[in-house]
């Protein structure tokens, strides 16, 4: 004998299982409309269909508490800020590095323009040997 889900139209091989089904899954308690599980989280108010899914979160959720939310907000923000100023120095040294590759390719195109009238004159002395 099967059981089946009126909300959702699962099979369950006992009334237990079905039951349970019906109290545990986000899809049957949203067609029921029910809002609250009884299962919420002392710490955050964040709210599970089992009581195994609540304990499981309020292990990792303990001890973040507002406060030490704002702390490591701030110290991550903090190390942002530090890598961001990093950045910009590295972006300022870069471009300093590029205006000297810059002049440095200016002065060598200069000499090339200074240099080609020898060179070509060079080219023909060079065919006449």
């Amino acid at each position: 004998m099967s059981f089946e889900c009126n909300f959702c139209g699962g099979m369950f091989s006992s009334k237990y299982n079905l039951g349970t089904h019906q109290e545990t899954a986000k899809y049957c308690l949203t067609a029921r409309e029910l809002t609250s599980t009884g299962c919420a989280c002392e710490n955050c108010g964040k709210e599970f269909s089992t009581k195994s899914n609540l304990k499981y979160h309020s292990q990792k959720c303990a001890g973040r508490t507002p406060a030490k939310i704002q702390a490591q907000l701030i110290s991550k923000a903090a190390e942002i800020n530090e890598e961001n100023k990093k950045l910009k120095e590295k972006i300022k040294n870069l471009k300093i590095e590029i205006s000297k590759l810059k002049i440095e390719n200016a002065n060598l195109e200069l000499k090339n323009a200074k240099l080609l009238p020898f060179l070509q004159l060079f080219d023909i002395l060079c065919k006449y040997k």
